[in-house]
């Protein structure tokens, strides 16, 4: 059982993986760590056909952060390795800038987050256009798994030693200066909102628990003997007012239950 579970969680929680698209040569720096460009790069015939695999740009992370070091290291051994393929790590922007680039054929290569993969492939969250609207990214590949990112939880308290210590505590984040895109809102903020029926105006009861799947978030709502299970959408979701304290929802069939 253990080892099925691990399987399955490696698969959900993969930090990030090696994500390809066919595209053409931009500048970029090499494994070596040296800016170079196709005019300089005349020992390499560079095809002007995507996803030739002559030469492929490898997007990576920032040049202070572990991934373009581990894509630099990858970069060279493929290059070492190969008669006619040569690879060049790039600096980037990270998970969303790295899919965003790929998909203009600027790389062909590059290091995604298992999560940012998601959202690209939905056209979710970082890849919806500037109305909202759902602008998915689904011309990629996986190519492989690296590893899954530890999370480190640090305390200056010298009672807590282990999660276990926290049983009983309240754990929160820190809200300051962070700003959300709007018709965007903290999870923790909605819990507890009343929820009322768009048509009708009718109290459905409140949200009780938010579930996250990689497509969206879909409300739990309790009231009256029933449950309803609503996907975080605009098709279903049509208001939320935080500070009134209560959500107006659209149902179709089936969305509740009796409990």
């Amino acid at each position: 059982m253990k080892k099925h579970l691990s399987l399955l969680l490696a698969v959900l929680m993969l930090a990030a993986v090696l994500t390809g698209c066919g595209g053409t040569s931009t500048e970029g720096t090499d494994a070596s760590g040296e800016t170079g460009t196709e005019t300089a790069q005349t020992n390499w015939n560079v095809s002007s056909v995507a996803g030739s695999g002559t030469e492929l740009k490898f997007r990576t992370g920032g040049d202070q952060g572990t991934y373009y070091g581990f894509g630099s290291v990858l970069a060279q051994a493929i290059t070492s390795n190969s008669d006619n393929t040569k690879v060049t790590a790039v600096v980037s922007n990270g998970s969303q800038d790295n899919i965003e680039q790929m998909d203009l054929n600027t790389a062909q290569l590059g290091f995604v987050q298992s999560d940012v993969m998601s959202y690209a492939y939905n056209g979710t969250r970082l890849f919806v256009d500037g109305e909202g609207n759902s602008a998915p990214v689904t011309d990629f590949r996986t190519l492989a798994a690296l590893y899954m990112e530890q999370l480190q939880i640090v305390t200056l308290d010298p009672n807590i030693k282990t999660v276990a210590d926290l049983e009983g505590k309240t754990v929160s984040i820190d809200r300051t200066g962070v700003e959300l895109p709007d018709g965007r809102h903290f999870l923790a903020d909605l819990m507890g909102l009343e929820v009322r029926d768009a048509e009708t105006g009718a109290v459905l009861g409140t949200v009780t628990d938010i579930l996250t799947p990689p497509a969206h978030e879909v409300y739990v709502v309790r009231g009256g003997g029933r449950e309803y299970l609503i996907p975080a959408v605009d098709e279903f979701v049509k208001e939320i007012d935080v500070d009134g304290g209560f959500i107006r929802v659209k149902l179709i069939e089936g969305m509740g239950s009796d409990v």
